[in-house]
């Protein structure tokens, strides 16, 4: 009996060894988390809780530039390392051999459980993002093909792109938690252009958590 039992464990211990992670630089999606472990896991020590954002008059001119999602992240960009009520967002972090990046992490506000990590970087480092999570979440990926067209708000112009999407085929696991994670990436994430440090296009890795370990 104790045999049997020995066995069973080796082998959860093997399928949970082998699982497909669902973190980020040691940012676990299904963990709970304060923004302040967060920040740390990130290698951020300054960051502004709860930053004062400009009025709306204030964003007009950015809004009338580039339309207002686009304003808001130049806004974002330029506040640096911050918290807010149920989320962080840190610009200028880097991955892989030197790509920056702007991650986003948002949690549960009341039980702080991490519930998806957005990474974006400029879409010409797209080759690149594939290599890195093929290497740490495995080869087990759907890739789908489409056209996309965006369109430059401040030139008036637009263009057709062809677009890559990758979704993992299993999913991922969070070993400690036993919660479950869908992963993708897009090379081409909007119809619009942006507008911040990171280019016009952005391509986005994300980890979701997608159910509850009850």
């Amino acid at each position: 009996m104790v045999k049997k039992i020995l066995i069973f464990l080796f082998f959860i211990f093997i399928s949970n060894a082998n699982a497909t992670p669902c973190d980020f630089k040691g940012i676990n999606v299904g963990d709970k988390m304060s923004p302040k472990e967060i920040m740390d896991k990130l290698g951020v020590s300054k960051y502004k809780i709860n930053p004062k954002r400009p009025e709306l008059i204030e964003m007009q001119p950015l809004i009338d530039k580039h339309g207002f999602i686009s304003a808001s992240e130049i806004i974002d960009w330029n506040l640096g390392p911050y918290c807010a009520y149920d989320s962080c967002r840190i610009p200028g972090v880097h991955i892989g051999i030197d790509i920056p990046s702007s991650v986003f992490v948002s949690f549960n506000p009341k039980s702080y459980q991490i519930q998806a990590i957005d990474v974006a970087i400029n879409a010409s480092n797209w080759d690149d993002l594939i290599e890195i999570i093929k290497r740490k979440y495995g080869e087990n990926w759907k890739n789908e093909n489409s056209v996309i067209r965006i369109s430059n708000r401040e030139t008036k112009t637009a263009m057709n792109l062809d677009r890559q999407s990758l979704i993992h085929a299993s999913g991922g696991v969070n070993s400690k938690t036993k919660d479950h994670c869908a992963i993708s990436a897009i090379q081409y994430d909007r119809i619009y252009t942006h507008a911040d440090p990171l280019g016009l296009y952005h391509s986005v890795f994300e980890i979701k958590l997608i159910s509850d370990n009850f």
